[in-house]
């Protein structure tokens, strides 16, 4: 599963990530990945974490707030953009 997981960041145009606090080492290699691609990483979390600051840093953008809440509208902005 982790193979499968790590390869998916590298043709990836945008990384969202939700609800996580950063400690485990799996998302942690995946955003290390797509930030050093410079690939836009939008975090949607309640609290500040490890990765608001590469979130910032590649142009993407750290949303706090309710999941069930924030995503849903994230969905709905992006949905013309994945159908063009």
């Amino acid at each position: 599963r982790s193979t499968s997981a790590l390869a998916l960041p590298d043709d990836a145009s945008l990384l969202l990530v939700v609800g996580t606090s950063g400690q485990t080492n799996l998302p942690c290699q995946i955003v290390s990945r797509v930030a050093s691609r410079r690939v836009p990483i939008v975090l949607v979390n309640k609290d500040e974490s490890p990765f608001s600051s590469h979130a910032l840093a590649t142009g993407g953008a750290d949303l706090r707030g309710n999941a069930g809440t924030l995503v849903p509208s994230i969905v709905e902005r992006l949905a013309p953009v994945r159908s063009s």
